[in-house]
């Protein structure tokens, strides 16, 4: 491998596993524990491991995800595949470990503030980097976008629209 590929890979890397331990944190210490929904997978496995009452999210993350990497990596390609792999892979490890920290004490808008901080800050650093998602909802967003001309952002918003007022 040429060594610009060997340090590109790298700082993919860093950066997904940072963003991916960020958002985890924001999940695990103030969403979850007020059963504050994220949406997309993660919120579906959420919801699956309290109406199955057993489970870890990580891992029902994992297993939900499944199809659509599937159809994923046949309509965007192999970085697509490599970079939201990795991110989903990584922001399921990482809900799972950081499960078992204690969740600090503090009221529950402030625990929806801090949460979609560092939710959105550590799913900032995972986005931009050669189309790496954390898996789920913004993989069928991506693919919608492949096959037509509105850009993903527009797609997101729109699904997010549309789940949040149902």
């Amino acid at each position: 491998m040429k060594r610009e590929t060997l340090k590109t890979i790298w700082q993919m890397g860093w950066k997904i596993t940072l963003g991916c331990a960020i958002f985890a944190l924001g999940f695990d210490l103030f969403l979850e524990p007020n059963s504050l929904n994220v949406g997309g997978m993660s919120g579906l496995a959420m919801i699956l491991r309290g109406l199955l009452g057993f489970g870890s999210i990580g891992v029902l993350t994992m297993l939900l995800n499944v199809p659509l990497f599937v159809l994923g990596a046949r309509k965007l390609g192999k970085k697509f595949l490599f970079g939201s792999l990795s991110g989903m892979l990584l922001s399921s490890v990482f809900i799972d470990l950081f499960a078992f920290i204690p969740a600090p004490k503090t009221e529950i808008l402030l625990d929806s503030l801090y949460g979609g901080l560092l939710v959105g800050l550590g799913l900032g650093l995972v986005f931009p980097l050669w189309g790496a998602t954390t898996g789920g909802s913004d993989i069928a967003a991506n693919c919608c976008a492949a096959a037509s001309a509105r850009p993903v952002s527009a797609r997101s918003c729109w699904r997010s629209t549309c789940s949040s007022s149902s």
